[in-house]
């Protein structure tokens, strides 16, 4: 059986969209390969995958550094020679991100002439210009580095995964030449699935029954912008007093803070399944400043639920205005107002979109996705 490395700066017990995309595809992957995961330790070295074919390696963070929300690995000798030793062990490299355990699993398969192959989740200078929002300046000067680091990076490996043909036409723009291979992500349709009933579904995350709920699912970072979605929130409750606002997921930093203060805004944390708070949304909405695909928007819709979300990445490609959801221009309050009090005041038109959402979500398997991977990477190491 051959070896896959998979190497990642985001890991358990976080449920970001690339930990998300680990939890589905490396049970679907053991079967082909035996998988080593180095990754950071968030949690006490507990193990994830408790599985036969899959071995996991994590390294200390820093406790008092913190970068949008998540803690960076400490930099020492001894995680460059793991990770060397992994990489020289290895028959392929799979690096999830460019941060400091994916960059060195890169380098280390360029130098010793191993297949790499890195999954673009996010592109990564826009990133960094999002958390630097309220500062232009220094945004353009840390994303402008990052752009820089990254196509370096990049050029190192053998060739990219990205989840849309809209993500490998802007890398190309952007300056990118390496081989780009479009990887769609998948949905688990059974497990994500509109609730047999919408009180009840309320009920089970403990929200009141009669509550219209406003959600949001990811980290919080400045780059998602929950800021916009949580003063369109004040500004429409008088119109619907009966909403709350639901985010869930975790992060550190000001706009956690914030959010976390403000009256009728629920931030769960970083929860282990997502899945019945889903359930139990009216609405979902994403106001993104930057996005490939959004993994948690289109888990929202196979929930049945209408979406409202920024037209990045590859999200114009499968949210269509008034059909399942709406689309709204990045940091457009007006509009992304408009648009919730439509679907807040709009039973009928809210349940005909999250049906649409359902059935147009529903070509997306993880088992197509693996299956795709799988073929490449056969093609790599023959």
């Amino acid at each position: 059986m051959k070896k896959l490395l998979i190497a990642v700066d985001t890991y358990f017990p976080k449920k970001d969209g690339v930990v998300r995309f680990l939890e589905n595809i490396v049970p679907r992957l053991e079967k082909y390969y035996f998988i080593t995961i180095v990754a950071p330790d968030f949690n006490g070295r507990e193990k994830f995958f408790d599985r036969k074919n899959v071995n996991e390696i994590v390294f200390p963070v820093e406790k008092k550094k913190s970068f949008a929300g998540y803690n960076p690995v400490k930099k020492t000798k001894n995680i460059r020679k793991i990770i060397k030793k992994e990489v020289r062990n290895c028959d392929i490299v799979f690096s999830q991100d460019i941060a400091y355990i994916g960059r060195l699993a890169i380098k280390y398969g360029k130098e010793l002439r191993k297949p790499v192959v890195s999954y673009v989740h996010q592109i990564s200078w826009e990133q960094v210009r999002g958390i630097f929002a309220k500062k232009p300046l220094q945004g353009w000067f840390a994303s402008s580095f990052v752009k820089f680091a990254a196509k370096r990076i990049y050029g190192k490996c053998s060739l990219l995964f990205v989840p849309s043909k809209t993500t490998a036409e802007q890398l190309k723009k952007e300056g990118v030449r390496k081989e780009k291979i479009i990887i769609s992500l998948g949905i688990d349709l059974e497990k994500f699935s509109p609730p047999e009933s919408k009180p009840a579904a309320k009920i089970g995350i403990k929200i009141d029954p009669r509550k219209s709920i406003i959600g949001y699912c990811g980290r919080i970072s400045k780059e998602k912008d929950l800021l916009t979605l949580k003063d369109v929130f004040l500004a429409i409750k008088e119109k619907f007093p009966d909403s709350v606002l639901l985010i869930v997921g975790g992060g550190a930093g000001e706009d956690a803070e914030i959010l976390k203060k403000t009256e009728d805004v629920i931030v769960t944390g970083f929860v282990k399944d997502v899945t019945p708070y889903l359930k139990a949304m009216d609405i979902f909405v994403l106001p993104s400043l930057t996005e490939t695909t959004s993994l948690a928007t289109m888990e929202a819709m196979a929930c049945g639920v209408p979406v409202i979300t920024t037209p990045l990445g590859r999200l114009a490609e499968y949210v269509h205005n008034n059909v399942n959801g709406y689309l709204f221009p990045p940091g457009r309050k007006d509009i992304l107002a408009k648009r919730i009090s439509e679907l807040l005041s709009n039973s009928e038109k809210r349940n005909f979109m999250g049906r649409n959402a359902r059935k147009s979500i529903s070509q997306f398997s993880w088992d197509i996705t693996v299956q795709k991977m799988v073929g490449v990477f056969e093609n790599l190491t023959r």
